[in-house]
């Protein structure tokens, strides 16, 4: 078993360079394909990670696509989806 250290010597990347891509491997399958295929950046990837379902993950990444937002603007749309997602009440 590799650490991320190991993997970041060996690749001459940094350890949070790489502990940042292992992250991305939480999206969801859709959104993993359109960053493979180069449809989505890492930058506009990166906040749809904070995004509690699939189905929003791959609402955002269409939306991100179709609006040609940057990746500050990928952030911002998050943000408001999770403002927008219903929150448990306290009892």
């Amino acid at each position: 078993k590799q650490t991320q250290e190991m993997i970041s010597a060996r690749l001459g990347r940094s350890r949070s360079y790489i502990a940042n891509m292992v992250r991305l491997l939480k999206l969801c399958d859709s959104v993993q394909k359109d960053l493979i295929e180069g449809d989505l950046t890492v930058g506009q990837a990166r906040p749809l990670l904070a995004l509690r379902s699939v189905a929003q993950q791959i609402e955002a990444a269409e939306r991100i696509k179709e609006g040609e937002l940057s990746a500050r603007q990928a952030e911002s749309l998050v943000k408001s989806m999770q403002n927008k997602t219903p929150k448990a009440k306290a009892a």
